[in-house]
């Protein structure tokens, strides 16, 4: 994958300075022995990445969407220091735990209605 300077990406990968799911802009470009690096800076600082730990910037609440689910699985794998593919959860406790987080968003979507209907 190549990017342009200027381009909007997002780190998909670690750096040694930064974040899943930080997102900037490409300034500068290197070829190392290990591969091409990217020189990424955000309004905090700038940064190397190796390409395969970079993305396209596409949509912002995609982009919102992916960062917070690569949150969540880091805070999952430091909380029960697995990751979903390695649990040895059965089926049916993945199925419970699928069914308890859809009764609380139905509670959630609930009560978010409601304010809109009474204009809160």
């Amino acid at each position: 994958m190549t990017f342009a300077i200027g381009q909007k990406v997002i780190a998909v990968g670690p750096s040694g300075h930064s974040r899943l799911g930080q997102v900037g802009r490409v300034v500068n470009g290197r070829v190392y022995e290990g591969g091409t690096c990217v020189m990424f800076s955000d309004e905090v600082g700038a940064y190397w990445f190796h390409l395969s730990n970079l993305a396209p910037y596409i949509d912002d609440c995609v982009e919102s969407v992916r960062a917070k689910m690569l949150e969540r699985s880091v805070e999952g794998m430091a909380k029960y220091g697995c990751t979903v593919a390695d649990s040895k959860e059965s089926q049916a406790a993945f199925l419970r735990h699928a069914q308890a987080e859809s009764m609380d968003l139905a509670v959630y979507l609930e009560r978010c209605i409601r304010d809109l209907e009474n204009g809160k």
